[in-house]
């Protein structure tokens, strides 16, 4: 099955969260099917350094690496030559960029041999069904039998997402590229990520990756060159077409104040749904004092908060939702924790999921994203989570205490990248990249 898994660090008294709750991290674990899962995953460990004290190296360079670098926004990127049109095989510019185009390329990446219009029909014609986004399909005027390249979808974001590479064996694996698309209407009815998972790379190349995406901050993005352009699109390009496993991503409106969360794995077969991994089957706004995930939790408190991922697959589901209108924060009665650390174990596992991450536990833009829509061909809002931010949350009756928390995830990615590019050598055991990496973590315990 599919995995992903997010990491978070606790810095001195603040919690920072790790990535682009819409994103997730991923990891095929078939043989963990049934039982429960202990992992050690790359980023997540208590740190005495405050947050002050580890970003002074880099707040001179934060705007142009979060903006060229980390996640591109800008519509002059973005919309580069947005007018031509031409086959996803002879692309030119961003056309290569557009959702039909990209979708193509993740059926090739995946080894489907067909006509590629065909699993695209397919997968329209399931969100088409009442089970999943009916509702946002048909108020974007969209018809499962459309032309892929015609659909009304618009490029909001490009996303490197390298800091979800972990290590073992010499090797980084998990990186992944990501594109997010919103629809074209003014009103916000779908989200869908594109999102390539890169293969394992030993460490020069994993470096040599990294290089390549912090050399484009230098590369000019105006007339008559379009140097940056022309740089991102090769990259993107290139590696890509390497990917060692694509999904999709879909977030829809239901009604004025409900999103439903799905995801799907795009295949030698097609596109087929999939669970949501780390979204368990209980029902959020209640404080849980027995069931499984409520012993999974107890039982394995001493893991978790060491920094090690324990998940059971068994317990996922299909479908989560969200109803913006109320408070539906994950909780677990004091009882889970023999320490003093309750809110923690709720907010790993809240913050592994759909609804902790884009409602429960993290500021977004809307109270259901991080990255906000493109409003009139303009620039995606980002959200608190990942620029900067504190947040509380809703406390449940009889819950644990809740914590304020502070995020800044894309000061943690930048940490992340400078860590790689400038502190660790290829030669430099796996014990020392973890080490040196696990600096980077900023919160503790979420996998998206």
């Amino acid at each position: 099955m599919i995995r992903w898994r997010r990491s978070l660090l606790i810095a001195g008294g603040l919690a920072i969260p790790i990535g682009l709750c819409i994103e997730f991290n991923y990891r095929p674990a078939p043989e963990f099917r049934s039982r429960a899962v202990v992992q050690k995953p790359l980023v997540w460990s208590l740190q005495a350094r405050t947050l002050r004290q580890m970003t002074e190296a880099v707040d001179r360079e934060q705007h142009k690496v979060e903006s060229r670098v980390l996640i591109v926004t800008s519509p002059e990127i973005l919309d580069w030559n947005s007018s031509c049109t031409t086959s996803a095989d002879n692309c030119v510019q961003f056309c290569c960029w557009r959702f039909g185009s990209v979708a193509d390329r993740a059926l090739r990446v995946s080894r489907f041999t067909g006509d590629l219009a065909a699993p695209i029909r397919e997968w329209l014609k399931l969100l088409d069904g009442k089970d999943y986004f009916q509702s946002a399909l048909r108020e974007l005027q969209i018809s499962p039998g459309q032309d892929r390249m015609t659909l009304p979808f618009q490029l909001m974001a490009i996303v490197n997402r390298a800091d979800f590479a972990q290590v073992k064996n010499g090797k980084l694996s998990g990186a992944e590229i990501r594109l997010i698309y919103g629809g074209t209407k003014a009103d916000d009815w779908l989200r869908l990520i594109i999102e390539f998972v890169l293969p394992e790379m030993d460490k020069t190349a994993f470096q040599e990756y990294l290089q390549s995406w912090w050399n484009l901050q230098e590369l000019a993005t105006g007339a008559p060159d379009f140097a940056y352009q022309k740089a991102l699109q090769s990259l993107l390009a290139k590696f890509t077409a390497q990917s060692e496993h694509v999904r999709i991503r879909a977030n829809g409106k239901l009604q004025e104040n409900n999103w439903r969360f799905a995801q799907f794995a795009v295949g030698a077969k097609g596109i087929a749904p999939i669970d949501l991994d780390s979204q368990y089957d209980v029902s959020p706004g209640q404080c849980l004092s027995n069931g499984k995930l409520f012993e999974l939790v107890r039982d394995n408190e001493a893991a978790i908060l060491a920094g090690e991922s324990v998940t059971d697959s068994k317990l996922f589901v299909r479908f989560a939702e969200i109803q913006k209108l109320n408070e539906q924060a994950l909780g677990f009665a004091p009882a889970v924790s023999s320490s003093t650390q309750a809110d923690d174990l709720r907010f790993i596992v809240s913050m592994n999921s759909c609804t902790g991450c884009h409602h429960q536990d993290a500021p977004t833009v809307d109270r259901t994203h991080q990255v906000g829509l493109r409003r009139n061909k303009g620039e995606s809002e980002l959200s608190p989570f990942l620029r900067g931010g504190t947040f509380n949350g809703p406390q449940l009756a009889g819950c644990a205490p809740k914590k304020q928390r502070e995020f800044s995830d894309l000061k943690r990615r930048h940490l992340f990248v400078r860590t790689v590019l400038f502190e660790l050598k290829p030669s430099d055991s796996d014990s020392v990249w973890n080490e040196k990496l696990a600096k980077t973590g900023l919160m503790a315990f979420q996998p998206h």
